[in-house]
C-alpha cells in the first residue's frame, strides 16, 4: 500500500516540477539576453537586443553554445529578420 501511495504521489509531484522550471520571467530573460550580448561577436553588437523576443533571445543563446563554425553571425542575423527587427 506503501507503495502505491508514493508511486502515486511521486507521479502526481514530477509534472509540477517540469512547468514551474519551465516558467520565464522578465528578470531571467534580461539575465540571459545580457549573457547572450556578452558572448555575441562584436560585430553584432548594434542590433536592437533590447527589442528582440524572450524566444529571440534563447534561440541565439542555443546557437552561441551549439555553433563551431563561422556562420554564427549570418545565423544571428537571421534570427533578427525573423523577429522582423533588421532588413
Amino acid at each position: 500500500m506503501r507503495s502505491i501511495l508514493f508511486t502515486l504521489s511521486l507521479a502526481m509531484a514530477v509534472p509540477a516540477f517540469s512547468t514551474t522550471a519551465a516558467l520565464a520571467d522578465n528578470h531571467s530573460c534580461n539575465q540571459l539576453r545580457q549573457t547572450v550580448i556578452n558572448t555575441s561577436p562584436a560585430t553584432l553588437r548594434n542590433r536592437p537586443w533590447a527589442a528582440l523576443s524572450c524566444n529571440g533571445v534563447s534561440e541565439i543563446h542555443l546557437l552561441l553554445l551549439t555553433a563551431h563554425n563561422n556562420r554564427v553571425s549570418a545565423q544571428i542575423d537571421a534570427t533578427f529578420r525573423r523577429e522582423g527587427l533588421i532588413r
